[in-house]
Parts: C-alpha cells; sequence; structure tokens
C-alpha cells in the first residue's frame, strides 16, 4: 500500500484500496476546499443554459451537430418534454429526442422556453465586468472564458488544476457549489491508451502530453442519473512557468531546443491522432515547456482540450477530462471556435518553431509579389528550409516528412526589415490569440443586408463598418454576381466567410464579435481596408490568396476558378467625413471583367 498522498495521486497504477482512499481523499479536498472558493458571475439567461445543454447533446446522428440551426423543445399529455432539431430554413431534421433532468429543470424554471423555436445563435454577450471572480487564496495560473487554471498544492507535490464550466450558471449565485455533486476518476482507474487498441478503459498517455491525475465530473445535486456533467475539475501535472508562445516572442531558443521541441509535439500528435482524439487549438500557448533536470532538454507538453474532436467514441476520454461529450465534438466542422491562425487544420505553429517571431507572421500573412518571393527563396536556402511549406494530412506519412524536415534545417530564419511586416501591423496580430466564438454573434448579420447590426460591432475606433465585415459582404455580393454562384448550400454565408478571413486569411480577433471580449484587445483592432484587400488578391510565401482560400473552402460546391481585384474611387468632396469607395473584381478564367454592383462607402481603417 502506498502510504504517501502525492504519490497515489502520479501513480500509475494502485490496488483497489489505494485508489478508494485516494478517491475519498480528493472529493473532501473538493468539496470542502477547493469548490468553496470558486465563483463566477455571469449575465446569461435561462436561455443560454438551454442552448448550452442541447450542444452537449449526443443526437442519432452527429451529423445534426452541423445541420442544426433551431430548436423547440415540445410538451404534450401524453409524453413529458422532448425536443426536435431544425435547420435555417425550419426543416426539421431529427425526431423527437428526450429531454434531461438539466433541459426539464431549465424549462419548469422558464415555462416561455417551451414550444417556441430557439437559435443556437441566441446566447447573450456575457459583460466584460463578468467572468470567474476566483477566492483571493486561490492561485492563478490562467484565467479564460469558460475555464481558469489554479496553482494548488498537494503536500509538498505543486499541480495545476483546472476547472471547466459547461453551463452558465454554475459557480453562481443561481448555481452554488452546495448545489453540486461530484464523480471522482483517477488516472490509476484506466490503462495506456494505444493505436489499435479495443479496450475502452483507456486513456492519453505519453511524453508530450500533459497527463491528467484525476477528474472530477460536477452535476447538479437532482441529477440522480448524471446525464448531464455541466463542469470539470481536473487535477494536472504542472510545468515550467512557460509556454512556446513566450519562448518564441522572446527568442531564446536555440536551434536545437527548437528542433526537440518541433519533433515532441508532432509525437504528441500524432499518438493523440493514433487513438482517435484530435486537437483543433495548436497555438503556441497550448505548447507548455517542461525542462528535464537529467539532460537539462525542453520537453514540450501538449494541453487544454477544450477543443477538439474525437471518433472513439469511449467514456474513459470524457470521465478524465480530455474530451467533452456531445456530437459537436464528434465533428470539426461543428466546432465554430478558436484562436485566428491556429484554427482547424492549420499547423502554423511549425514555421513559428524555425522563423524569429516576426519572420514567421510576415511569411504567413504578408501579401508578396515575384521579386520578393526571390529574396525570401534565397534567405530560406541560407537556413536549408527551403522544403518548410505547407505539409498536409496527419498522417504517419505526413509525420516523417516533418521530421526529416527538422533535421535538415541549419539555422533559424530571420528575414531582413524590408521583407517583414510593419510594426505596428505585427503588434496588432500579436495580439490576436485569444479564444473566439465568432458565429454566436454572427445572427445579428443579415446574410442579405447588413441591417440591424449591434452596436458593439458597428462602434469600433470610430469606424462606420467593421472592415472585415464589410469586405465579406462585397465578396457575398460579387460571388453571387460576378460568378453567378448559387450557394444552395450555404457554405459561403457570411458566418462562414467572415470566420475564415478573421481566423485563416488575415487573423485578428474581433473584439466586437468576442463572446468575451478581452479589453485590452479593443486597442488592436487597426485594420486598414487596403491591406486587407491587398491580403484576399495576393499571395503570402507560404499560403496561396485570401480568395483562393475563401473559394476553395467549400466542401460541396465551390464558385469556379478566379482571380481577386479591387480599385479605389476617389473621395467625395461633398461628404462630412473623409469617405473611400471600394470596388471589388471577381474574375473567371472564361469571361471578362464584370464590376461588383455595389461598391462599399467606407473609411480607410476599422
Amino acid at each position: 500500500m502506498v502510504s504517501d498522498f502525492s504519490q497515489r495521486l502520479t501513480a500509475l497504477k494502485l490496488d483497489k484500496e489505494d485508489r478508494e482512499y485516494l478517491r475519498d481523499e480528493i472529493n473532501n479536498w473538493a468539496v470542502k476546499i477547493f469548490l468553496p472558493k470558486l465563483k463566477r458571475e455571469t449575465d446569461k439567461t435561462e436561455k443560454c443554459r438551454l442552448i448550452a445543454s442541447v450542444e452537449r447533446h449526443t443526437f442519432e446522428d452527429d451529423i445534426y451537430a452541423i445541420q442544426w440551426k433551431n430548436f423547440q423543445f415540445v410538451e404534450n399529455h401524453a409524453e413529458s418534454e422532448k425536443f426536435i432539431l431544425v435547420d435555417e430554413k425550419r426543416t426539421k431534421i431529427s425526431g423527437k429526442m428526450n429531454a434531461s433532468f438539466l433541459q426539464k429543470k431549465i424549462l419548469g424554471n422558464d415555462s416561455d422556453l417551451l414550444n417556441t423555436f430557439i437559435s443556437k445563435n441566441d446566447v447573450k454577450n456575457e459583460g466584460v465586468t463578468k467572468g470567474w471572480k476566483p477566492n483571493e487564496y486561490l492561485e492563478k495560473i490562467f484565467i479564460g472564458g469558460e475555464a481558469a487554471i489554479f496553482k494548488e498544492k498537494f503536500e509538498n507535490h505543486e499541480m495545476a488544476v483546472r476547472v471547466h464550466a459547461f453551463d452558465p450558471f454554475i459557480f453562481t449565485e443561481k448555481l452554488v457549489a452546495g448545489q453540486l455533486k461530484t464523480k471522482t476518476h483517477l488516472f490509476s482507474d484506466y490503462t495506456k491508451a494505444t493505436y489499435g487498441e479495443q479496450n475502452e478503459n483507456v486513456v492519453p498517455f505519453h511524453e508530450n502530453v500533459v497527463r491528467h491525475y484525476a477528474n472530477i465530473e460536477l452535476y447538479h445535486h437532482d441529477d440522480k442519473k448524471k446525464e448531464d456533467c455541466i463542469g470539470w475539475i481536473t487535477i494536472m501535472e504542472k510545468c515550467d512557468n512557460d509556454n512556446l508562445h513566450n519562448a518564441l516572442k522572446n527568442d531564446n531558443l536555440v536551434l536545437d531546443d527548437r528542433k526537440r521541441i518541433a519533433n515532441g509535439i508532432i509525437s504528441s500528435l500524432e499518438y493523440l491522432q493514433s487513438i482517435g482524439i484530435t486537437h483543433c487549438d495548436k497555438k503556441p500557448q497550448n505548447f507548455l515547456l517542461l525542462r528535464n533536470n537529467t539532460t537539462n532538454n525542453i520537453i514540450p507538453k501538449l494541453c487544454d482540450y477544450g477543443l477538439i474532436t474525437e471518433s472513439s467514441g469511449r467514456k474513459s476520454y470524457r470521465e478524465m477530462g480530455y474530451a467533452r461529450r456531445g456530437s459537436k465534438y464528434r465533428i470539426q466542422k461543428a466546432i465554430h471556435a478558436g484562436t485566428p491562425g491556429f484554427f482547424g487544420d492549420s499547423d502554423n505553429y511549425f514555421f513559428y518553431i524555425f522563423c524569429d517571431w516576426i519572420s514567421s507572421w510576415s511569411l504567413l500573412y504578408r501579401p508578396i509579389n515575384e521579386r520578393e518571393r526571390k529574396r525570401i527563396e534565397k534567405e530560406i536556402k541560407n537556413c536549408n528550409a527551403q522544403k518548410l511549406k505547407p505539409i498536409q494530412g496527419r498522417n504517419v506519412r505526413t509525420a516523417k516528412r516533418k521530421k526529416l524536415l527538422i533535421s535538415e534545417i541549419t539555422k533559424v530564419i530571420r528575414l531582413p526589415d524590408n521583407l517583414k511586416l510593419r510594426d505596428k501591423e505585427t503588434e496588432n496580430l500579436m495580439h490576436t490569440c485569444q479564444m473566439s466564438s465568432i458565429n454566436l454573434q454572427i445572427n445579428k448579420i443579415k446574410n442579405v443586408d447588413m441591417q440591424n447590426l449591434p452596436k458593439d460591432i458597428l462602434d469600433q475606433n470610430d469606424s462606420a463598418l467593421c472592415v472585415p465585415i464589410s469586405v465579406t459582404e462585397l465578396i457575398r455580393h460579387a460571388i453571387k454576381y460576378d460568378l453567378s454562384f448559387d450557394d444552395t448550400n450555404n457554405e459561403y454565408t457570411t458566418e462562414e466567410i467572415l470566420t475564415t478571413i478573421t481566423m485563416n486569411v488575415y487573423p485578428r480577433s474581433l473584439a466586437g464579435l468576442n463572446r468575451n471580449p478581452n479589453k485590452a484587445e479593443k486597442d488592436y483592432q487597426m485594420t486598414e481596408i487596403v491591406s486587407l484587400l491587398e491580403r484576399m488578391a495576393k499571395e503570402t510565401f507560404f499560403n496561396v490568396s485570401g480568395w483562393e482560400i475563401v473559394r476553395s473552402k467549400g466542401y460541396l460546391s465551390s464558385p469556379r476558378r478566379s482571380s481577386f481585384d479591387y480599385r479605389e474611387g476617389k473621395i467625395s468632396k461633398f461628404s462630412a467625413r473623409k469617405v473611400r469607395k471600394i470596388y471589388l473584381h471577381l474574375f473567371s478564367s472564361s469571361s471578362h471583367e464584370i464590376q461588383a454592383k455595389a461598391p462599399l462607402d467606407c473609411n480607410g481603417s476599422l
């Protein structure tokens, strides 16, 4: 029998007696010591809770997670509450599904939510003064929107404790700690997940993946069947106070360190993919750095499983806090959240590792001409990194290609200043690494016109319109009229195009569209409209033109191959303020120029 608490907590295997002792100790710590210190404030409503509960639902067909736009809970005398899903045209896409305990409770609290269609976008903005309000005795590591991470000592062993709130009311005065019940899972309850393993009782275990020692699932205390987990408390290994983002930005990694880090990250992603987990937010902040005391080598550790898709269906991944419940987390296209520049399938982290900080942003997002391309090619060849380019796919062959490339690079890529982004542009881009959930506010933007926009979107740094939204509307107009493309599959809506532009083409964290806007970011929203249009029209060194990224995003159909061009009109001398007219054109390879019928009136910047 293991005598030390921290030894039990970190042990790979424990006998039944040790496990039950440890489970009781962790439960007592959580209920009596930790939970009472947690506090949140929210502006969210019962309707917001109901929408979140539907997002957590496992549907009879996971594809519903992409298709549904509205739901309706119905009640009659013959049966208890059930709900149906409908698409944007209110066409029914599912049969009646049973309401969970929590959903019934929410409907009991607000009967107006019954027998009415509710949109998935009807989520109220969280006020800037709301969010986590933890006890002063909790030592904070990170405070986000849904999640917060604290440092805790268990005897002499320091751990990181992640708290994740899935229900908007949890830890607020409307759902305090005393109204919760717990279910604790230990790492030693499971075995290691491996490729091809059919055992259901397994969890991730890899040198480059942050280990979860224990996970406490939180339920409403009246949820007798424990149907709907509304929060996690996860005890994790704590790394040094550093991550890849800080190390790269401060430029304190030598080439050998960068190579070890890159190989470790590739190994972690390859391992997770092999056991059914795809990480969808590979930003540098999510790679923690730990120095080996024996070899002094840096070991990267992948963390943050808020945005993943999971294909194995293993309950054990949810129990240990590696995967969230619901069909939404089974299909990547259903996840409309992420970090600009590192969204979805993006492997941009790989370029950042082998370039200095500003050079990496420049190679990915600075539009260039052919003369500049040749100069950059010469610089990269001097580093023996000419094979460095986007490598698509997540299979073993792709990983081997990346590892071969790593072995060949001889120097960190450092572009001369005249081939880099301007300091101002780089400063803006450095402030984009915040989680955004754009689509939940896009419902305010009508796909037919630009009416009824909320003030927080319109009123950004004295601009009449948010520049990326304006460009999005121009593109939608040109797709329809210049290219005569009928978007019958709704793959080129305002929501889809805007997400692609701000997340992939020209990353910006739009404070007005962010569900949990960061006050500091509002000072970094300058987006010159001509800069954005130039990025749409031109290639960067590592990427195709922004228009080609948008054009080819369609899964079922896409506009025909075409070129993107724009021109500026004259400034009106009769206007009360300076106005810039922008005309956008799309050229089909088989037709002449057709001018977009609706020029954009906009001042020069956002």
